[in-house]
């Protein structure tokens, strides 16, 4: 049985969706919902992204895949996954933003609305490149966020822990 894919608009269904480029792209799901779709990250950004390109009738050799951030919000690990469609390099395109969730292998898409998301979204990217190109990286690049989260964590621990342990 193939999966299917449902797109839930709380919005007025006679509002048409303007998906002329340049557009940037936001998909926000959980890391435990990517590993759904592929183990890897690294592949399963990019196999979200064609099956998001499928439906909206989306040219994927016009994408490019930015970000992949998984980062934690309150209790709850969350992966944003931020992507361009005919975007040139430095502008700040309209951007639209997804809230994904898999369920028994269906793609349930609901729309994120929010007035700042564009700049937001925008600014993100802006400082990712920026800091990419200070450090000599490539941008866009495959960082692997939740290594980097984690290390710093546990520095933050083992400092803690020391500074105790100094304390008399």
């Amino acid at each position: 049985m193939a999966a299917k894919i449902e797109l839930r608009n709380p919005c007025d269904s006679s509002l048409t969706i303007d998906l002329d480029p340049p557009i940037r792209f936001l998909f926000r799901t959980r890391p435990d919902q990517l590993e759904m779709i592929h183990p890897s990250l690294d592949l399963a950004d990019t196999i979200l992204i064609e099956k998001l390109c499928l439906i909206h009738k989306i040219d994927i050799s016009k994408t490019q895949r930015l970000i992949t951030k998984v980062w934690i919000e309150k209790t709850t690990e969350r992966a944003d996954i931020i992507c361009d469609y005919g975007v040139s390099t430095n502008a700040e395109p309209k951007v639209m933003a997804y809230d994904i969730t898999i369920k028994d292998s269906n793609l349930i898409i609901d729309p994120l609305v929010h007035s700042e998301i564009r700049s937001r979204v925008n600014k993100e990217v802006k400082v990712w490149r920026e800091l990419n190109i200070k450090y000599g990286m490539d941008f866009p690049g495959r960082t692997d966020v939740r290594i980097w989260q984690r290390r710093q964590k546990q520095l933050r621990r083992e400092n803690a822990l020391a500074s105790t342990i100094r304390q008399p």
